[in-house]
């Protein structure tokens, strides 16, 4: 399943042969999407320009929506105990929330102008930067460093294992960065790409690998 965004509709379609399925859901106006995570509950989690959306994952339904204000932010997991973590690219704050959609707290700060993150099971933060560069950072915060570089337009990441798999907007293109940051391996696609996410985390062929775009063919 390919879900990819246009204007305010999250479309889905085929991962193998780029068919469209359907309109998976329709946000409001003010809740653009950014990013899209699967839970382990089988529900879909959607960043947006005003906080996050909680959809049936097979339906498209909304479950639940978490207005938090206004800014442009990115979502993961935590490996521990499976929690939402909501990251706002305006202040380099990550604020962790349950699956239900519950307000834990501040999760962590001094992330800095990033967007896209993923949490890592070596307990570290992989967060991206939108000048070009891949940065990591412990779990809870500190001080990042540069963990891969030289993208074009990095928006938004996904691990399967020790692979990172990163959206490049001004390339159209997601590519596979190993543990010691190097790429090695890449493919393309027809729109401006912006979140992904690996369905159920387990598998790596492209029918689980679903894409948040802005529809824009070049």
């Amino acid at each position: 399943m390919k879900p990819t965004r246009q204007r305010d509709n999250i479309l889905e379609y085929n991962g193998t042969t780029g068919a469209f399925i359907q309109t998976l859901a329709t946000l409001p106006s003010a809740g653009t999407p950014d990013d899209i995570e699967f839970g382990s509950n089988g529900n879909a989690y959607v960043a947006s320009s005003n906080g996050f959306y909680i959809l049936n994952g097979t339906t498209g339904a909304v479950l639940s929506a978490i207005i938090t204000g206004t800014g442009d932010y990115g979502g993961a997991f935590l490996p521990s105990n499976g929690d939402f973590l909501l990251s706002d690219l305006s202040d380099g704050e990550v604020f962790e929330y349950t699956l239900g959609g519950t307000l834990v707290g501040t999760y962590a700060t001094g992330l800095g102008q990033n967007v896209g993150r993923a949490v890592g099971a070596d307990s570290r933060i992989y967060a991206v930067n939108q000048l070009g560069t891949v940065e990591v950072a412990p779990l809870g915060g500190g001080a990042g460093s540069t963990f891969a570089s030289g993208f074009s337009e990095p928006e938004y990441l996904a691990l399967l294992g020790s692979t990172l798999y990163l959206t490049d907007f001004g390339t159209n293109t997601v590519y596979l960065i190993n543990s010691s940051g190097s790429v090695t391996g890449s493919f393309s696609t027809s729109f401006n790409l912006y979140g992904i996410a690996i369905d159920g985390g387990a598998t790596p062929e492209p029918a689980a690998i679903s894409l948040l775009g802005l529809g824009l063919a070049r």
